[in-house]
């Protein structure tokens, strides 16, 4: 994957060292056969992203190939980093490890095994 404006792109290792400094991403899924986004905090396992889940959401998307992203985007330079990784979705019903962020236990998990990882710079070269 590579940006015009931004270039530069990253290797897994590095898409995944991203991931792990950031709090909040988004799964990218579909709902009733269309295209749905729903920002999640998570943590993020060695290649497992792990996030807080609703019974609902995690019943409706678990065994299902997603997508997860996250960015961090300076709104000053406007200069940053977006990744996106892509795996099937396994909902576990446990508690969700930390960092993720409120109490633990509160609200089931849903893990992400990430199967692929594509990354890019965004922003002014």
């Amino acid at each position: 994957m590579s940006s015009t404006a931004g270039g530069g792109t990253f290797s897994r290792e590095q898409c995944l060292a991203l991931l792990a400094t950031v709090p909040i991403g988004r799964i990218v899924h579909t709902d009733r056969a269309l295209p749905a986004v729903t920002p999640v905090t998570f943590a993020l396992d060695g290649d497992v992203v792990t996030v807080r889940a609703e019974a609902t959401l995690g019943a409706a998307i678990g065994g299902s190939i997603v997508a997860f992203q996250a960015d961090d985007v300076d709104p000053h330079t406007m200069a940053g980093w977006s990744v996106t990784v892509i795996g099937r979705a396994v909902f576990t019903g446990g508690p969700v490890p930390r960092p993720c962020s409120g109490p633990p236990g509160r609200a089931p998990a849903l893990r992400i095994p990430v199967r692929h990882a594509s990354g890019l710079r965004v922003g002014p070269r």
